[in-house]
């Protein structure tokens, strides 16, 4: 869904993501260059990946990435009224992307995202991210945050929230908790699965098998 912010700026809102299901909305901006600059996850982005391919998807994201930065209230304006135009129960940030937009204003797009969801209560946000900002944000009931490490490297983002990894390819499953979308082989969407959107416990780890550029990198 496109949606004009300005004559010559516009956003698009994800309606129709098939692993995320048709409870959820989504919001996204590009990878790489909104992720933490120390992420060793770089080389094998499964996101970079798709926008190399999609130069559609890697110009809507940009797009987003435009509007949040320099018309950041009116995206926030057209985001709540789409959220409460779909009556969605549940929304993702960031199936690409990270929350680092603007060295100069570094908790731009986490304090919208905290404000939209004080606004629209009855909606379970979802975001997963690797980036610092977070650690101590105090967050609504309703934005559940997700760090997610790679390998052996864990962001600081604090152990007050749960975490997932990825896999080493071949590494055994045994004892761990894998996300129900890849033991479905896509069979359950997250619109099936409460465990992102308030069900994991801080501390726990949600695994996810290898995927992306070069798996063997992880």
């Amino acid at each position: 869904m496109r949606i004009f912010i300005t004559d010559l700026s516009t956003i698009s809102v994800s309606t129709d993501n098939t692993k995320l299901g048709p409870l959820f909305l989504a919001f996204s901006v590009p990878s790489i260059i909104t992720c933490p600059h120390n992420a060793p996850c770089f080389a094998a982005c499964y996101a970079a990946s798709l926008e190399h391919m999609r130069p559609n998807l890697r110009n809507s994201l940009m797009d987003n990435l435009h509007a949040l930065l320099n018309e950041p209230e009116e995206v926030e304006k057209k985001l709540i009224g789409v959220i409460k135009l779909m009556n969605r129960p549940k929304f993702r940030w960031n199936v690409d992307g990270d929350v680092e937009v603007d060295a100069t204003r570094p908790m731009l797009y986490i304090d919208m995202m905290i404000r939209i969801a004080k606004k629209c209560k009855n909606v379970e946000f979802t975001v997963y991210s690797k980036s610092s900002l977070w650690k101590g944000v105090k967050r609504p009931k309703n934005l559940h945050l997700i760090g997610s490490k790679w390998g052996c490297w864990e962001p600081d983002m604090g152990d007050d929230i749960p975490y997932t990894n990825i896999l080493k390819d071949g590494e055994s499953r045994e004892g761990k908790r894998i996300c129900p979308n890849q033991t479905t082989k896509g069979a359950v969407t997250c619109s099936d699965c409460p465990l992102c959107s308030g069900g994991l416990k801080a501390g726990e780890t949600l695994f996810f098998d290898p995927h992306g550029r070069n798996k063997k990198k992880v």
